[in-house]
């Protein structure tokens, strides 16, 4: 029972935690027209960017798709963007020299 209730206060306080559109005053909020300057950025480097996955201190967070792969890509405030992975999605081939 007692792991139950760490439990919940765990989960009720993360969601506070999550990058959120619009919420001022926060390290983890953001503003439409920044989540519109990192998706340009990401367009401009090549990227489609399909969702924003976290945001923190100005920095932006997103997944993109780019050649047909999934990208984890990190946008900051001057407007690089790094690409921090490819996703291995399941049914997908292994990259050369990774098998399954």
């Amino acid at each position: 029972m007692r792991h139950l209730l760490c439990a919940a206060v765990l989960l009720a306080s993360a969601s506070t935690a999550l990058a959120q559109q619009g919420v001022a005053n926060s390290t983890n909020g953001y503003t439409a027209a920044q989540r519109a300057q990192a998706e340009a950025a990401a367009k401009a480097a090549g990227y489609t960017p399909t969702m924003v996955a976290d945001a923190q201190g100005g920095a932006m967070f997103l997944w993109a798709l780019k050649d047909g792969r999934r990208y984890y890509l990190t946008v900051t405030t001057d407007g690089k963007v790094h690409a921090g992975g490819v996703a291995i999605i399941e049914n997908s081939p292994a990259p050369p020299g990774r098998g399954r």
